[in-house]
């Protein structure tokens, strides 16, 4: 497998472009959802070597931390693209009947 830069900046607009159209509401609440099961990123693609240790996230740390990239001072951590992650699959959970 191969993900070339130009590949997936590419696929990255279309879902935001989606994003931006299929969503009526201007925001999401989180109130009962805010937990989900994290398994550790040590863990994450190695498969093959029994069951995972499950940890707890909380989408409200994640958001509260991406929101502090709105300051043009503060820069992006590549730990940046878990929380994003977790909040992407909210969104995906939440639109699976609206695409």
């Amino acid at each position: 497998m191969e993900i070339t830069k130009k590949d997936l900046l590419l696929i990255i607009n279309i879902l935001s472009s989606k994003i931006e159209s299929s969503f009526l509401e201007k925001k999401i609440i989180i109130d009962d959802e805010k937990l989900y099961w994290e398994i550790p990123e040590d863990q994450l693609f190695d498969v093959f070597n029994g069951e995972p240790n499950l940890v707890i996230g909380d989408l409200t740390d994640d958001w509260e931390e991406l929101l502090r990239l709105k300051d043009n001072s503060e820069t992006p951590l590549s730990y940046d693209l878990k929380r994003l992650t977790n909040v992407l699959q909210l969104i995906r959970r939440l639109s699976r009947n609206t695409w």
